[in-house]
């Protein structure tokens, strides 16, 4: 007879997680307390429940970071600026030290859009309602894309002569009022 210890069987479930792809990702990825998941040939369910879980706790801070790590391992600049995004969400204004981090370890591969809307808000975090650039993979903001200037004039009004410009310009964004 045959005595399975803890190690043993911690052991053989680590060898089957890696055998078997099948095995949801929801059974593999709470256990693993790693950063960069090896998600081989599965990293479509890991990307998936990854988002899902950032959109339950967002304070899990663990999954932002397993989630940004995935999404740089494939090379997914569009995923990577999604999950950087809900990162800067989830923290709001605290965490600039995290923020940091993970900027520095994506910046080479985002578009230089997104690389100066992260430094823009570096210090003062991102909030769900903020404009951003367009993005399809975040999971935390509420889809306002475009920019936050807005140029207004009167009825009326002609443009600054020599300018093409209206009188008026007032600058405004859906959340924070900016001037």
């Amino acid at each position: 007879m045959r005595v399975i210890t803890h190690s043993d069987h911690e052991h053989q479930l680590r060898r089957v997680r890696e055998i078997d792809p099948d095995i949801e990702a929801a059974f593999r990825i709470p256990d693993a307390k790693q950063l960069w998941l090896n998600a081989g040939n599965w990293w479509e369910q890991a990307s998936s429940y990854l988002a899902r879980q950032i959109t339950h706790e967002p304070s899990d801070l663990r999954s932002h970071v397993q989630r940004i790590y995935l999404h740089l391992r494939l090379n997914d600049e569009a995923g990577i600026a999604g999950a950087l995004l809900d990162l800067y969400i989830a923290l709001g204004d605290k965490g600039q030290p995290l923020r940091t981090r993970m900027l520095i370890v994506v910046a080479d591969i985002l578009e230089s859009t997104w690389t100066e809307f992260f430094i823009h808000h570096q210090d003062s975090g991102v909030l769900s309602s903020d404009i951003t650039p367009p993005v399809r993979t975040s999971m935390l903001t509420l889809g306002l894309t475009g920019t936050p200037k807005v140029i207004c004039c009167n009825k009326g009004q002609l443009p600054s002569p020599g300018t093409g410009s209206p009188p008026c310009l007032k600058i405004v964004s859906a959340a924070r009022n900016q001037g």
